[in-house]
């Protein structure tokens, strides 16, 4: 039995951001998915009157079960700024889930951040270092602290509609937010009502609230998820202890209409979607590709429309030498560069790929042998994390970790290689579709070619593989 999700977005990916006012010394929220607690965050800012700088301290903890495994996440960051400038200077972010334990540093100056992140036991490799805008607002970790900073940039302004740039610390990106306010309402918050403002964010399915008359930041709605961030009291803490682990996969499936004996042989499906699809922003173009049409509107991150998919035999006839060096390869290039879990250039990956590559004849030759690898040689099983190099080393993820293990090995071997997801048919929970992740390579004359490492299937894709998306990104089916 095989079991599709890309468990790498499967936390609260939007959550975290900076820049302005100063939080309460301690204030704590209760993350709750479908009304019950799954967690709780602790933000603590200190503000010594001696020190050029304030900090923010934050603390957040998860529960939950995936398929039945227990996934305990804890989130520990401190963000530096400076008194005057109200700007970051410093950033740390430890993250533990069960016992893999990540850290995150980044330094702030002359307009650029030096980016570190390795593991424990691991020695921090060379700073990254990554340009910025004059003025950004930073966004990670989960901290609920961050986005009270914004919270209070956003209620300063006189326009309902703003664009504020962003930087993602936990991946190294850079990117800008959309934020349009609504009208004023009250809401029940923490057993207060309160009249509060709604930014409703894009791209994204986010909702922050504001009280209206301190500019706090109260509530945070994800409806895609089923999850509510609120401000709480201390007792969020002991509730948090008592509650059960939610399983959170639940809103990852939606079921079928019809059932499949063996969903490798369908060569042909036509299917209705209405999913939202998070964590990237993909244009709509995306969802047509050789074999796969797309009819309908993508309104921000939701799609609604329908899909028509075919298989294509793939046999590498016409493929490119090997390595790849088409004349087209400049334009490939962002293809075969490390990326975020995608680590192309580490060691033990080029290693691996040189000798699984090694006399290769062609590149579908090198693609297929890493792929068959892949396959045949990382166990299938609820990942921590999708880090490809991680993957390499255990020898076991589940969609997530085969697909950022085989585009890793893939750009380690000159193929342009690239991640996408979306919705997969598995025989699990009585039939159902759920968030998958695959890969794409480049293969010249005759473009991307699908290829899945996780159900093995190299030479045709099924039609049950539904394409929503390129990148780090996640989708839920929302009916």
């Amino acid at each position: 039995m095989n079991r599709h999700h890309q468990l790498c977005l499967i936390s609260l990916f939007l959550f975290g951001v900076a820049s302005s006012a100063i939080a309460a010394d301690r204030v704590h929220y209760a993350i709750k998915m479908k009304g019950k607690v799954i967690g709780y965050a602790v933000v603590e800012s200190i503000n010594s009157g001696k020190s050029k700088h304030v900090e923010l301290r934050s603390t957040t903890v998860m529960k939950m079960t995936l398929l039945g495994k227990p996934r305990i996440t804890r989130l520990t960051s401190t963000t530096t700024y400076g008194r005057g400038t109200q700007m970051p200077v410093r950033y740390q972010l430890k993250t533990k889930v069960n016992q893999l334990v990540q850290n995150v540093e980044c330094k702030f100056e002359s307009g650029k951040a030096a980016r570190t992140a390795y593991r424990k036991g691991d020695k921090p490799g060379k700073p990254t270092s990554i340009s910025l805008p004059k003025k950004f607002h930073i966004l990670g970790g989960n901290n609920f602290g961050h986005w009270q900073r914004l919270s209070a940039n956003l209620s300063k302004s006189a326009k309902p509609k703003l664009s504020v740039d962003i930087f993602l610390p936990d991946g190294g990106q850079k990117t800008k937010f959309n934020f349009r306010q609504g009208g004023k309402r009250e809401l029940l918050v923490g057993g207060k009502k309160l009249s509060c403002v709604p930014w409703h964010l894009s791209p994204g399915d986010l909702i922050l609230w504001n009280e209206a008359n301190t500019n706090q930041f109260v509530k945070m709605d994800l409806p895609s998820q089923q999850t509510t961030i609120e401000l709480a009291d201390v007792n969020v803490v002991k509730m948090f202890q008592r509650s059960e682990a939610e399983e959170i996969l639940a809103n990852r499936f939606v079921r079928s209409n019809v059932l499949f004996d063996d969903f490798t042989r369908v060569r042909l499906l036509q299917a209705k979607i209405d999913v939202t699809v998070g964590g990237v922003d993909n244009d709509v173009s995306v969802l047509t590709t050789n074999t796969q049409k797309f009819t309908g509107k993508k309104d921000k991150s939701h799609l609604v429309g329908t899909v028509r998919i075919t298989t294509q035999a793939y046999a590498g006839k016409n493929s490119p030498s090997f390595p790849y060096s088409g004349k087209d390869r400049a334009k490939r290039e962002k293809w075969l560069k490390p990326s975020n879990y995608i680590e192309s250039n580490h060691a033990t990956i080029v290693a691996k790929s040189r000798e699984l590559t090694k006399g290769a004849k062609n590149s579908w030759e090198a693609v297929e042998r890493i792929g068959r690898w892949v396959q045949q040689e990382v166990a299938y099983t609820i990942a921590d994390t999708p880090s490809a190099r991680l993957a390499l080393e255990t020898r076991k993820g589940d969609c997530g970790p085969h697909s950022t293990l085989t585009v890793a090995m893939l750009r380690a071997a000159g193929i342009p290689a690239r991640l996408v997801g979306g919705l997969l048919y598995t025989p699990i929970l009585g039939g159902t579709f759920g968030q998958h992740a695959w890969v794409e390579v480049y293969m010249g004359k005759d473009g991307w070619i699908p290829i899945d490492p996780t159900t093995g299937e190299l030479s045709r894709l099924s039609a049950v593989h539904i394409k929503l998306f390129e990148g780090v990104g996640g989708c839920f089916p929302r009916a």
